[in-house]
């Protein structure tokens, strides 16, 4: 174990955690960094964009915080923004202008996403392989389910001891619990006959 890791094991539980307004700047920081280096010149040199309410940074850096904190609903997210963090975010555009720049930068968030996730896995001290069932009908109607997902089989999970019909979700996992998008086992794969991949 290193000193560092031992200095973090013997902290109180609650400061090994960061308050949404750190990891809001946190993030911020990390992806306006990266944006000079990742984003095409075409995107970050296109017309009107020095006349933009929020910076493609600060947009991004919602985005991804959304995704990390597993928000699905955008306007519940930028509701709360605006209620509890204007102070970091004092431009913050309209939840349709949101949604609409966000979209625009979903390859931009998807190559963010990845250069984190590869630098997080780079940093771990143990990389984990997980799986997990994802069923795409529930088990009575897998019948009919056959003909619209032809990639589904049947598996079994043991923890449930239960048969299921889909797929099977493998990951490769930081021991900081950060999923390596790179990683050569992070697909979906079939499941075989007691969950097995094919």
């Amino acid at each position: 174990m290193t000193s560092a890791a031992a200095d973090a094991a013997t902290l109180p539980l609650e400061t090994l955690f960061l308050s949404l307004d750190d990891l809001l700047l946190h993030v911020f920081v990390l992806v306006d960094d990266l944006y000079d280096q990742i984003a095409p010149d075409a995107l970050r040199r296109r017309p009107g964009v020095h006349r933009l309410k929020m910076s493609d940074s600060e947009i991004l850096t919602l985005s991804l915080v959304q995704e990390a904190l597993s928000i699905d609903c955008e306007d519940s997210f930028h509701r709360s923004v605006g209620k509890d963090y204007l102070h970091l975010f004092p431009k913050l555009v309209s939840r349709e202008r949101y949604h609409r720049r966000r979209k625009a930068l979903l390859y931009l968030h998807q190559m963010l996403f990845h250069h984190i996730a590869r630098d997080l896995a780079c940093e771990a001290s143990h990389l984990i392989i997980d799986s997990a069932p994802v069923e795409t009908v529930a088990f009575v109607r897998s019948q009919s389910g056959q003909a619209s997902i032809p990639e589904a089989s049947y598996g079994f999970i043991p923890s449930k001891k239960r048969v299921f019909f889909g797929l099977r979700l493998h990951a490769l996992v930081t021991s900081e619990g950060a999923v390596d998008s790179e990683g050569a086992v992070a697909d979906f794969t079939l499941v075989g006959v007691y969950g097995l991949a094919l």
